[in-house]
C-alpha cells in the first residue's frame, strides 16, 4: 500500500493482519484506530508511523481489566513517537486512573470519557507535561475538596499561587452540576486555569461559560495570561 495517505480503523479486531503485519507505507500521513482492549494490547508490535498524526480509541474499560490500559498506551507513547501529533481516547468505569503507571510522555491530546477526581486531574496535568489538548467530560468532588471551597480565585489573587508546569493550550471541562453546587464548580475551575499560563481555549458548560467570563475579565489584571483565554460553550454534561 505504497500511497496510502489516511487509514480509519473502527472495531479493529484484535488479530487483523493489517494493524501487525510489516505492510510498506511511505505516504501514511493519518491512522485512527477505535477498538476494544485486547486489540489495545497489542499496540507494541504496530509497524507503522503515521507522519502527521495518530488517534487511538480505546472500548469501555472497568476495573477488572484497566492493566490494559497501561501496557497498551505505555508502549505507544512512552518510547518512541508513533506521529508527531498524538490522541488518546478512552471510557473507563470503576477505577481511578493510576497516573503513576501511565507513561505518556509522547501524548499530545487526550480525552478521558468517565469520573474524574479533582486531584487526579491535577496529578494528571503535571504527569504529562507536553499535553497540548485536555478533555474531561466528568470531573467530580471528593468530600473533602468540597469542603475545601475556600479555593477561589480572589485568594488566589491576594496570596498568589504556583504556576503548573504545563504546554495545554486547549481544554474542555463537563461536571454535573445538578450534583455540585455552580459556585463549587466555577471556584475550582478557575483554580485550575489561573494556574495555566499557557491555555488559550477553555470550554465549559453554559452554567459555568459566563460566570468564568466575568471572573477571567475581573482578574486578568492579576494574571496576565488570562487575558489571551478564548471561553466558549462546549460539552454537556452526559448522565
Amino acid at each position: 500500500m505504497p500511497k496510502l495517505k489516511h487509514m480509519v480503523l473502527n472495531n479493529a479486531p484484535p488479530f487483523g493482519d493489517i494493524l501487525f503485519s510489516d505492510y510498506e507505507m511511505p505516504c501514511l500521513e493519518y491512522v485512527s484506530i477505535n477498538g476494544g482492549l485486547r486489540m489495545a494490547a497489542r499496540f507494541g508490535e504496530l509497524a507503522f508511523y503515521a507522519s502527521k498524526r495518530m488517534r487511538i480509541d480505546i472500548k469501555e474499560i472497568d476495573k477488572h481489566n484497566n492493566e490494559y490500559l497501561y501496557i497498551s498506551t505505555n508502549d505507544l507513547f512512552s518510547k518512541n513517537r508513533r506521529a508527531p501529533y498524538t490522541e488518546l481516547l478512552f471510557n473507563h468505569n470503576g477505577f481511578d486512573i493510576d497516573f503513576g503507571r501511565a507513561k505518556w510522555h509522547y501524548l499530545d491530546k487526550l480525552d478521558i470519557f468517565g469520573e474524574i477526581d479533582f486531584n487526579h486531574l491535577l496529578e494528571l496535568i503535571i504527569k504529562l507535561p507536553l499535553l497540548d489538548s485536555l478533555n474531561i467530560t466528568s470531573l467530580v468532588f471528593s468530600n473533602y475538596e468540597i469542603g475545601m471551597h475556600n479555593q477561589t480565585t480572589q485568594q488566589a489573587s491576594s496570596k498568589g499561587v504556583d504556576m503548573l508546569h504545563t504546554n495545554i493550550t486547549n481544554l474542555s471541562i463537563s461536571c454535573d452540576t445538578d450534583v455540585y453546587s455552580t459556585d463549587l464548580v466555577l471556584s475550582k475551575v478557575m483554580y485550575f486555569v489561573i494556574r495555566m499560563q499557557s491555555l488559550k481555549n477553555l470550554e465549559l458548560e453554559s452554567e459555568i461559560e459566563l460566570p468564568a467570563r466575568d471572573l477571567i475579565d475581573r482578574y486578568k489584571d492579576y494574571f496576565p495570561h488570562l487575558a489571551n483565554i478564548i471561553v466558549q460553550e462546549g460539552l454537556v454534561f452526559i448522565k
